[in-house]
């Protein structure tokens, strides 16, 4: 278990659950609890519209969508219908259904031929932060920051050193105020 967030109003928490499949391979798939009366639901693992049983789905995130200003589930998959390698996926809930949409691919602003991981998304500024190795990078993962505007990712920006070095760079996180990051 691992790589947990909460949904936006914190009344549910989205985390990575992997597991040995019946072909022998290691496959993570994103789970939820709810908040329900005071108590956390027993876990379960969210739909085949987000967690394809042949492919991975880690690193959850929760942001915001343009239309209707929904709650957007981000995540990381090894899926080959993306670009390549681990990409950032997304799917959108449907509040009224109680449902997830099918999960997309984050598109050719956000992923390339290499891996793309560890999402975090700041809610009030929609932005988000990712490492990747496949955009303009000082050696190995990178964190990269990106601007939702209407309806369209902003090209990738290498936050630079001091954030960045020639090593692997993950799992950016800013403080609520913006004036610290891990």
């Amino acid at each position: 278990n691992g790589n947990a967030c909460y949904n936006l109003d914190s009344t549910a928490i989205f985390f990575t659950r992997c597991a040995i499949n019946t072909k022998g391979k290691m496959i993570c798939a994103i789970w939820q609890t709810k908040l329900e009366d005071g108590e956390w639901t027993m876990a379960e693992k969210l739909p085949e519209t987000v967690n394809n049983p042949e492919y991975n789905s880690t690193q959850p995130t929760v942001g915001r969508g343009d239309k209707y200003d929904a709650e957007v589930l981000y995540f990381v998959s090894d899926n080959p219908r993306g670009r390549g390698g681990l990409d950032i996926w997304y799917s959108e809930y449907r509040p009224k259904k109680k449902e997830f949409k099918k999960a997309k691919n984050g598109g050719s602003k956000i992923n390339t031929v290499f891996d793309e991981m560890t999402p975090s998304y700041d809610v009030n500024n929609k932005t988000m932060y990712f490492s990747s190795e496949g955009h303009n990078s000082m050696g190995g993962f990178d964190i990269f920051v990106s601007y939702f505007k209407q309806g369209q990712w902003s090209e990738p920006v290498n936050m630079g050193y001091p954030i960045n070095t020639p090593y692997d760079d993950m799992f950016f996180a800013a403080t609520a105020n913006g004036k610290f990051a891990y």
